[in-house]
């Protein structure tokens, strides 16, 4: 083997490593992370709406209009009108009442679908 290229290849090794490692460092030290913000969790009146709109959607319900600034979801299931109304609360919580107005017994067939996936949604 060549002495020069012995003598060249084991001085530039070291300083092949030495640069690498500074690039790391500086690469290293450039970064910076996002702050990560969590987004707030919904109002008690969000999470009550949500059910009971995904309530009537799971149970096959046709909306027919639905106002969350009102709290009103209206439609109907096999002949039966159904009205929702989700009112906010003094206490700060919220609830929904639901009606479902038609032939009986379809009426309450209904209304007890409801009650029972709106109760699924809330985790009851």
């Amino acid at each position: 083997m060549n002495p020069v290229a012995s003598l060249h290849r084991r001085l530039l090794n070291p300083i092949r490593i030495a640069l690498l490692g500074i690039a790391v460092a500086a690469l290293a030290g450039c970064y910076y992370p996002y702050p990560v913000t969590a987004s707030p969790p919904p109002s008690k009146y969000d999470r009550v709406w949500e059910a009971a709109y995904g309530a009537a959607a799971d149970v096959g319900v046709q909306i027919q209009t639905a106002d969350r600034a009102s709290g009103v979801i209206r439609g109907t299931k096999d002949g039966v009108i159904v009205n929702i109304n989700v009112r906010a609360q003094s206490d700060g919580g919220a609830m929904a009442e639901i009606k479902a107005t038609g032939p009986a017994p379809h009426d309450r067939v209904v209304s007890q679908q409801l009650s029972q996936a709106y109760d699924r949604r809330m985790g009851r």
